[in-house]
């Protein structure tokens, strides 16, 4: 039986937190089995792309393709929405510590989050031999938490919960990074790696506090590159995009209140029309945003009003939210005092009414490095990618702050099925990685970034 209890404080024991601990447990014994199983053979030196093929085919065995599927079915099984991933913690660092690693939380004191370190200097083959980049470390990024609503699929491997769903695919990119993370600690340990890795399993991607408090804890601390992916569903399970320069877009919650006196609608000449007032503050602020971008899309929507509870009562209060998405660095430190201006311009033309706007920045747009993004061109053949250019989106990630620190990547990854036109897209609650696609690009996704972290 696998003793997955770690440094004897039961923190890890199936007993002590893992939901479902008998599928738990089945889900670690197959995975840490199926790795033992392949054992790299002696090399000289590091290896040459056909090697490396061979190395990674032998080690991507049936059993290893069958684990990560259930790994990956448990996972989806039991989501966790952001900033509450312990389940997901304990199961990865379960795995970790089965295979010899010495895993670390992002958050000791929540338990949240996992940092794991792959060192050359740690293998019992290692002789002194001179490291990749200085020393420095690849940073395989993933995420850990899933989106708080139902799950809409019809799979055995459904969400057990009914607000919570795995609809962007970060189960999968966790499957990727830990396959990787696991054939990259079994090279070091034949003497093969000659690169610092470092595994990080983020919390908290889509509150967009997981990477900044990821960053406190030293997660890129003497780093050379960051590698993360994301599922895309309009490209073809085979393919990933890649675009060097912003691949994502900025998100900041925008929050406009217009309060007054309040009123009869009988007599708005007695007051202040809040509701008119937010209108034409909505209005123009929209117009001011689309102005700003010069007209090349529209990144100011808000999507909540709220005022006033009948219909013949002008409410003292008036609120509004919306999300403002830019596209360029330029653009997103611009915005602010453009809006800014134009909130100004309403509280002197409506003097009895208070008009505040209150603008949080979340996430800058992510900016993909030239640099990352030509080493994983140079091996996405060798993990049998076709490679395509991606486009940006206008959806946000807080990759964007590690690249706004260290070079770094975000590839997108295809998930439509070879036979479909077209697939549900992220965060949609039907959205789903079947089986055959899976099988597909995990093995490519892990393949890769190995390769680079190999190879690179």
């Amino acid at each position: 039986m696998l003793d997955i209890s770690g440094a004897g404080d039961g923190v890890f024991a199936l007993n002590h937190g893992l939901l479902d601990p008998e599928e738990a447990r089945d889900v670690i014994e197959g995975l840490v089995a199926a790795a033992r199983q392949w054992q790299p053979p002696e090399l000289d030196g590091s290896p040459t792309d056909e090697q490396f093929v061979e190395l990674f085919g032998d080690f991507m065995s049936p059993a290893m393709v069958k684990a990560l599927w259930d790994f990956r079915k448990y996972v989806h099984r039991h989501p966790e929405v952001a900033e509450n991933e312990r389940n997901t913690t304990r199961l990865v660092f379960a795995v970790l510590r089965a295979v010899g690693l010495k895993p670390r939380y992002v958050l000791g004191d929540e338990r949240i989050g996992v940092i794991c370190d792959i060192d050359p200097e740690q293998s019992p083959k290692y002789h002194g031999e001179q490291l990749a980049d200085s020393g420095k470390r690849l940073v395989l990024r993933t995420e850990l938490d899933a989106l708080p609503y139902q799950d809409e699929t019809t799979t055995d491997y459904r969400s057990v919960l009914e607000e919570a769903v795995h609809a962007c695919g970060h189960d999968v990119h966790l499957t990727i990074m830990l396959a990787g993370t696991l054939f990259l600690n079994l090279l070091n340990m034949a003497g093969i790696l000659r690169r610092r890795v470092r595994f990080l399993g983020q919390h908290g991607e889509e509150t967009a506090v997981g990477a900044e408090l990821a960053i406190l804890a030293g997660a890129i601390d003497l780093v050379s590159h960051v590698v993360a992916l994301h599922c895309e569903s309009e490209r073809t399970a085979g393919q990933i995009g890649l675009l060097a320069g912003e691949i994502t877009s900025s998100c900041d919650f925008i929050d406009l209140e217009v309060s007054g006196p309040g009123g009869h609608t009988g007599h708005p000449d007695l007051t202040v029309n809040t509701v008119k007032v937010a209108d034409e503050a909505a209005l123009k602020l929209a117009e001011a945003a689309f102005q700003l971008v010069e007209g090349r899309y529209e990144p100011l929507v808000f999507g909540t009003a709220h005022g006033g509870t009948t219909r013949n009562a002008i409410p003292k209060l008036v609120v509004k939210t919306g999300t403002l998405r830019l596209r360029t660095e330029q653009e997103w430190l611009q915005a602010s005092a453009v809006l800014e201006q134009v909130r100004q311009q309403l509280a002197d033309k409506y003097p009895q009414a208070t008009v505040v706007l209150t603008i949080k920045p979340v996430v800058s747009p992510t900016v993909n490095h030239e640099s990352t993004v030509r080493l994983v061109k140079k091996f996405a053949a060798v993990a049998g990618f076709e490679t395509g250019d991606a486009e940006q989106s206008g959806g946000g990630e807080d990759l964007c702050h590690y690249l706004r620190e260290v070079p770094g990547a975000l590839i997108r990854l295809g998930v439509l099925p070879p036979d479909m036109a077209e697939w549900p897209p992220l965060h949609d609650s039907k959205f789903d990685v079947i089986k055959t696609v899976f099988e597909e690009i995990v093995p490519k996704g892990a393949g890769l970034v190995s390769a680079v972290a190999v190879l690179g």
